[in-house]
């Protein structure tokens, strides 16, 4: 993924409603947040059909890019995310303005 220093991208939307989580929760971590960090804040989409939804809400994360450089993000179950227990990981080069 390539991204400007400055720029942000929703990278992960999740949303509040049935059937719930069943001990899954996704998220996300970066290995350089001093590069490029993720921001998630709890809103609603007002987007028929798109998580997070309206009637429940849930949860958007960006990447905001800070510096130039690279950085992991590595996605995977929230209670046990890291380096060693993820799911996917993808390489981010932060790029000058």
């Amino acid at each position: 993924m390539q991204i400007k220093v400055g720029e942000a991208a929703e990278v992960l939307a999740i949303g509040n409603g049935f059937p719930g989580w069943w001990g899954y929760y996704p998220w996300m971590i970066s290995a350089a947040p001093e590069i490029a960090s993720i921001e998630c804040e709890n809103t609603r989409s007002f987007i028929p059909f798109r998580e997070p939804g309206v009637l429940f809400g849930g949860t958007v994360c960006r990447l905001v890019a800070h510096q130039k450089g690279d950085a992991t993000l590595y996605f995977g179950n929230k209670f046990n995310l890291g380096e060693d227990a993820h799911a996917l990981k993808i390489a981010v080069v932060v790029e000058d303005e």
